[in-house]
């Protein structure tokens, strides 16, 4: 069998030749189709892996849909609730906390107005330019005049040392301080179902700031580590700066992640038409993966649509070709062959040409980057094929032999 197969091929290189090269285009443009969408899907999850999606807890007020700074009312176990869900990285807090920054020399008795206390993790944060994640809106730039023998390197808490401070240029005059002064903080510490009681704490004045990089209400604040008021005020630690960047992994389910970080702001502690909410800073990522993602979308439509057409193609041009060997059923037929071993012959010899040129297409395609999909790729043209040389070599098999043979190839 394989040999009068093989024979009624090259008996007809055009044709053979054509049945190769047309499943050969098919399969390579599959294969091209899903090479783009590969590299497309690609570049989105690079997208969604390495863009690092910045947000802000903020204060919403229903009645005028209006968002406007948190204040000091994100409290620290507001910020250990959202840690706790482990889909955020690289926090950013700035707490305060209202006290009195004195001297030993302060009336007890009418100590005056009290004092703005401004807490920040690191002091780079307000001495130098932001580098996007953690800064405001507009550059700044807070200028600090050190004492002799502080630095930056100064800004550090310590146990059982002065906690270093750096105060601005209205508090130098209205507490009478000086550069390299120790002084005391003078603080309320709340309790749990208690009143609360009055502390203080010695304090150093390493600097003085001109109030730039801070709020405009609290520019005439003193600036301390972080660490230094999470230990004087513990768990009633307040901010009214709460930033962060979200995990990459959850970069595709950001509605999720913000529903779960607004949960623990829930509380009775906020006014009925007030709450805080997550404002999300992903227009980056938007921009950026919204074309891919559409592209890619109508690269798929477009796949779809060339596996049918290239089935339908495959099927009518392989019941084509075998309705135009009539001449060679005849004589399959005359020569005493059984109908369904013709049938089976002709059927093979289509689908080997199909198979050769579908097999050139795929390792073209694997050449020009292709790494998966194969199956995608190859069936669909090969499948039309199969179908179209089943129903083209019935056809001309039910014919009588004397009828074939009249039929011009």
């Amino acid at each position: 069998m394989a040999k009068h197969i093989f024979r009624h091929i090259f008996r007809a290189p055009v044709k053979s030749f054509l049945s190769m090269t047309v499943a050969l285009l098919f399969t390579l443009a599959m294969g091209t189709l899903q090479i783009t969408i590969a590299n497309l899907r690609a570049d989105i999850d690079r997208l969604y892996g390495e863009t690092i999606i910045t947000a802000e807890v903020q204060l919403y007020q229903d009645l005028g849909r209006s968002v406007r700074p948190a204040g000091d009312i994100i409290s620290i176990m507001h910020m250990w609730a959202i840690e706790e869900l482990g889909m955020i990285s690289q926090i950013y807090v700035e707490g305060s906390y209202t006290v009195f920054i004195t001297s030993e020399h302060l009336d007890w008795e009418q100590p005056g107005a009290m004092d703005i206390l401004v807490a920040v993790r690191e002091l780079a944060h307000l001495t130098e330019e932001s580098d996007g994640f953690l800064g405001r809106d507009d550059p700044f730039n807070m200028h600090v005049e050190f004492a002799t023998g502080h630095n930056e390197n100064s800004f550090a808490f310590v146990d059982d040392v002065p906690i270093p401070i750096i105060i601005s240029k209205e508090l130098v005059e209205r507490r009478n301080l000086a550069l390299g002064e120790y002084t005391y903080i003078v603080y309320y510490q709340p309790r749990l179902f208690r009143p609360g009681e009055w502390y203080y704490t010695p304090a150093v004045v390493i600097g003085i700031h001109d109030g730039m990089g801070l709020p405009r209400g609290i520019r005439e604040g003193a600036v301390m580590p972080m660490d230094a008021l999470e230990t004087l005020l513990g768990e009633f630690t307040g901010f009214y700066t709460m930033r962060f960047a979200i995990d990459s992994a959850f970069n595709r389910e950001l509605d999720m992640v913000v529903e779960e970080i607004e949960i623990p702001f829930w509380t009775f502690r906020y006014p009925r038409l007030e709450r805080l909410r997550v404002i999300v800073w992903d227009q980056e990522l938007r921009f950026g993966v919204t074309p891919l993602e559409r592209h890619a979308e109508l690269l798929r439509l477009l796949a779809i649509m060339t596996a049918a057409v290239s089935a339908v193609i495959g099927a009518g041009f392989a019941m084509m070709l075998l309705l135009q060997a009539a001449k060679n059923a005849a004589i399959m037929r005359v020569m005493g062959m059984q109908k369904t071993r013709a049938q089976i012959m002709l059927w093979l010899g289509q689908i080997i040409l199909c198979m050769v040129g579908g097999l050139a297409g795929l390792l073209a395609a694997v050449i020009f980057g292709l790494e998966s999909g194969i199956v995608v790729v190859a069936i669909p043209y090969l499948t039309g094929a199969m179908v179209g040389a089943a129903v083209g070599a019935l056809l001309i098999t039910n014919r009588a032999p004397l009828e074939l043979l009249q039929v011009k190839d």
